[in-house]
């Protein structure tokens, strides 16, 4: 039969019928054809993102390959015009056409083109002979209306000779027309082409059951919040704005960005934007976005086009290989696939939305066998769009709070950075949540999300409530672990930060709520950590890519099979073990499968070693396969007979023959046996890259999985998920938590929890974390007067910039200079200069009002700092005071400068706030408060005793010391010394204390 039709089930009635029909069509029209024909329908096939691309139909033939959408309307079918065609939707009767999930079909078969077109390049080597070719460029695209329709309206000029509207009258004879001369097949090319769509041969005869789902679905309704139209409006703005090219719209958990995108799609104005596309950083973001977006694909599928496969050294310089020398040793190298930055055909006025952009930076991704662009993401995308140059805009979407790849300094949502690095006009707008919200998992997120705008890290308020649970009984929390693991297993998650507590976990969940001994049982949940292609169970189906971050149900385990052994000379061989699994891949609901790696499920990581053992087997069947076809091969056989060949040849055999006459032709024996293996390895090149990918493409050892248990995980691996219960472990694992890094941690991990939420181990965090008594046992002032100021080497100094004088000098002086210009700066004195003089300080001072003068303080050699002078002044009232001033911080006598209570921050009021009533209980009253830059001053009166202290404040929020300056009774320092020590007992624990 001239024409083969294949197909896979369709889902809808509509086009099992009208496939039928076409079907039967070309049966007769094509039976007493010359030539060969494949009609297929149904073919799916994956991109390299795993995303379904699944036209209708193909249609193949020696010199066209077309493909075809069916479509269930009929009537008046209106296009809009030439210049909104890509955008604007087609519509029969008032009612939508759309093309799948995209707006209109123009846009879906646009997609399905390139999609297909790239499949069949990655897959060329597979089908195509030497003489014949195939250029993806001049793949056509059909829309058929299963049902008699007239068209109002036109097909751009430009797309008129790839685009084509049919119905169920004209499909037969469009196809029959469509032919190109850049597509030249042959019988068999075109049969393999059409077996990696399917090889599944249709019978007119087969029946088909007739279910009753509706084919057309209705549209979500939906609706924004007011606040959400505000920003939408915004938005629109910046649609309309020439000038500004990108939009960066930021957002906390739960305020609905994805929500927002589709409004956006839905309501581009036609008049400035011809073309929208959501976009995600990766697969795993792209496959959660879709449950929500209709359409996302991938920056790396959208961005990126294979475009070669190079041979590259295996880096083997650390260890010495022990290789059989045999003929059928293959060279030991790898291939490193090449996916440059694709043109850009999209329209001049087209806006792209990426969303999870926090994930997208310009840290740089470099790998020894796979090459996207230049290795920086945000980079390439730029490149790609072409803002700078076109109408083209893009918004970024994201969370600046959460946690990204790489640094936020260089990601998408820095608009300093977009500015600076690449010249762009960027806005910036931020969604509110949704007020108000009783969900107290989003309300915990958003205290956390306030810390880290406020950049403050003092405080870890938790909620405990219905939903948020902040565990203190270990009783009760396995308990609760139990009934949710039990009830919801693949729902409920254990997030932690390391890989140790990780293990434990698993191990934990594994042994007390499913009451599993073996190593690997039925019903365990894996997590796989590495990208392969599995084949399905039909031997000729499309094979399945599963991705880095899908989860699993075990099935069935199987036993080990044989293992890959390696030598390594002066080493233990290499060997690598595996276990046949299968496997239901739990969000897709599909069974593989698969070879699990037990080095891999042992260490939980690839040794170099093991790496190199992998190339070795891989260039081994490679070798082997290749002695086959130096058996078989025309055009091996065509290369021997070729003068240079022959040349080569002869001159070793010259040479051999001279040396068994016992000639010294060692070394030019040697150079001519290196050039015939030179040009042997020439040709055979480009047959070893090919088979380097069919072997990594199809073999079931390159392709083990690398797995671990799956029910706890890494808050990193996590993201980007959302469970019903999540187990928080906040433990830091010995890693400071009074920071950025952990706050983002922390508020990304919640983010996972939908329904419950357990805090474990939180981390003790208050502004009191760090605060200390620090004992000044000399600040009680014994006699009526002092030499000596009250400062030592142990008094806590806040430090300021330090002059250039001082670089060569004891800290002990830097550190006088910074405690007596905070002081002076109390009395309205600053420190213009200082020189230095054997025991003695030089100090340039001035008031305000522009009066000068020189300080000489003196100190001896155990750094005591005692009389001072004033030696020179513009105005004897200035130096009288300064001098009043000075003598008075080293007698007994305590001035009460400032009657009154003059916090500078809020903490310091706090903190009185909470010592106020043992204060009272004690006839203490605190009677004067200075503040200060970094440390407020505090006196402390009780009858007639006085003691003066600092309390110091650093800049990340913490109160860290309590320092006596000076009292006049040991009694009054004992008693404030108790209270402070038992408010530090009761609110300033250890911040790793849990």
């Amino acid at each position: 039969m001239p024409i083969k039709v294949y197909r896979n089930k369709f889902e809808h009635v509509h086009e099992n019928i009208f496939f039928r029909k076409l079907a039967l069509e070309l049966i007769e029209r094509y039976k007493y054809s010359k030539g060969q024909y494949a009609f297929i329908g149904n073919p799916v096939i994956t991109d390299q993102d795993g995303q379904r691309v699944a036209p209708d139909a193909l249609f193949i033939s020696s010199s066209s390959f077309v493909i075809i959408d069916f479509k269930n309307y009929s009537g008046e079918l209106e296009l809009p015009e030439p210049e909104n065609f890509q955008v604007e939707n087609w519509t029969i009767n008032g009612k939508s056409v759309k093309g799948g999930n995209q707006k209109n079909p123009y846009i879906q078969l646009s997609k399905h083109k390139q999609k297909i077109g790239d499949y069949i390049i990655f897959n060329k080597a597979k089908f195509l002979s030497k003489n014949s070719k195939f250029h993806t460029r001049f793949i056509d695209c059909v829309v058929s209306f299963t049902s008699e329709v007239s068209i109002s309206g036109g097909i751009p000029n430009e797309d008129k000779n790839w685009f084509f509207i049919t119905d169920k009258n004209t499909v037969l004879p469009t196809l029959e027309d469509i032919t190109s001369t850049r597509i030249n097949l042959s019988d068999g090319d075109l049969e393999r082409l059409a077996h990696l769509f399917s090889t599944t041969l249709w019978n007119p005869e087969d029946k088909f059951k007739v279910d009753e789902e509706q084919d057309l679905k209705s549209e979500i309704k939906y609706s924004l919040t007011a606040e959400q139209n505000n920003v939408f409006a915004e938005v629109e703005k910046f649609l309309k704005n020439d000038e500004q090219q990108i939009l960066i719209l930021s957002g906390s958990f739960s305020c609905g960005k994805t929500f927002l995108i589709n409004h956006i799609i839905n309501n581009i104005p036609k008049n400035t934007i011809k073309g929208c596309e959501v976009l995600a950083p990766h697969n795993r973001i792209a496959r959660n976005v879709r449950k929500q977006v209709e359409s996302v694909n991938t920056l790396y599928s959208y961005v990126f086009k294979f475009s070669e496969e190079i041979e590259v050294e295996v880096n083997d310089k650390e260890l010495e290989i022990e290789l059989e020398n045999d003929e059928s040793e293959g060279e030991l190298t790898d291939t490193k696939l090449i996916f440059n930055i694709r043109e850009n055909n999209d329209p001049e006025s087209y806006l792209y939305i990426v969303d999870e952009a926090h994930h997208l930076t310009d840290s740089g991704f470099i790998s020894d066998n796979i090459q996207f662009g230049t290795g920086y993401l945000l980079s390439d995308f730029l490149t790609f769009a072409n803002i700078a140059e076109s109408k083209r805009k893009i918004i970024f979407v994201g969370d600046s709070y959460r946690l990204g790849y790489g640094s936020y300094e260089e990601s998408a949502l820095c608009s300093s950075y977009l500015k600076s690095n690449y010249f762009l006009d960027c806005k910036e707008l931020e969604i509110p949540p949704y007020p108000p919200t009783n969900n107290n998992i989003v309300k915990q997120a958003f205290k956390i999300r306030g810390q880290i705008i406020k950049d403050q890290y003092n405080q870890l308020e938790l909620i405990d409530s219905d939903l948020v649970k902040v565990s203190k009984s270990g009783s009760h929390l396995k308990e609760s672990m139990a009934k949710h693991f039990g009830n919801e297993l693949y729902n409920t998650k254990i997030l932690s930060y390391s890989n140790d507590n990780i293990s434990q976990s698993n191990n934990w969940v594994r042994k007390n709520v499913l009451n599993k001994n073996n190593e690997l049982e039925k019903g365990d949940i894996l997590l796989i950590e590495n990208d392969v292609v599995v084949a399905p169970d039909n031997p000729f189906a499309v094979p399945q890519r599963i991705f880095k971050g899908e989860f699993a149900e075990v099935i069935t385990v199987g036993d080990e099979i044989e293992p890959i052994t390696l030598p390594f000379k002066g080493r233990k061989p290499v060997v690598i073990k595996y276990r046949e699994l299968r496997l239901k891949l739990i969000e897709r609901n599909l069974e593989v499968s698969v070879l699990s790696n037990l080095n891999y499920w042992v260490s939980k990581d690839i040794s170099k070693e093991e790496y190199i053992a992998q190339r070795i087997y891989i260039s081994r069947k490679i070798g082997e396969q290749i002695k086959e076809e130096k058996n078989s091969s025309e055009d091996w056989r065509e290369f021997k007979l070729s003068q240079k060949y022959l040349r080569f040849e002869n001159t070793v055999k010259e040479l051999t023959d001279a040396e068994a006459r016992g000639e010294q032709v060692k070394t030019k024996l040697k150079e001519a046996k290196a050039g015939i293996n030179r040009l042997e390895k020439q040709f055979w090149k480009k047959r070893r890259i090919e088979l380097n990918r069919e072997i990594k493409f199809h073999d079931k050892y390159i392709n083990a999985l690398n797995l671990n248990y799956g029910y706890a995980l890494t808050v990193h691996k996590a993201q980007s998920y959302k469970w019903k219960n999540i187990f928080f472990n906040l433990n830091p694992d010995g890693r400071g938590t009074s920071n950025k890094q952990y706050f983002k941690w922390v508020y990304s991990g919640i983010g996972c929890a939908v329904k419950r939420l357990f805090l474990i181990n939180p981390p003790y965090i208050t502004p009191y974390s760090k605060l200390e008594w620090r004992d000044n046992h000399n600040c009680t002032v014994k006699n009526e007067n002092s030499d000596f100021f009250p400062f030592t080497e142990e008094t806590p100094v806040r430090l300021i910039d330090k002059p250039k004088s001082f670089e060569d000098k004891d800290d002990v002086l830097y550190h006088f200079y910074c405690w007596i210009s905070r002081e002076l700066a109390s009395l309205g004195v600053i420190v213009n200069s200082v020189l230095h003089h054997n025991y003695a300080e030089h100090y340039n001072i001035e008031n305000s009002k522009g009066d000068r003068g020189k300080l000489i303080i003196y100190y001896d050699g155990q750094n005591r700092f005692k009389r001072h002078q004033i030696v020179t002044s513009t105005n004897d009232e200035f130096k009288k005071e300064v001098d009043e001033f000075l003598t008075m911080m080293k007698s007994n006598s305590i001035n009460l400068y400032n009657s009154g209570l003059n916090f500078s921050d809020a903490l310091f009021e706090k903190l009185y706030d909470h010592i106020k009533s043992d204060l009272e209980s004690k006839n203490i009253e605190l009677v004067s408060v200075k503040e200060g830059k970094f440390s407020d001053r505090f006196i402390f009166k009780s009858d007639d005793d006085l003691l003066m202290l600092d309390v110091f404040l650093n800049s990340e929020g913490f109160l860290t010391t309590v320092y006596p300056i000076k009292c006049n009774s040991a009694s009054l320092y004992d008693e404030l010394k108790i209270i402070f020590y038992d408010f530090i007992d009761k609110n300033g624990k250890s911040i790793t204390e849990s």
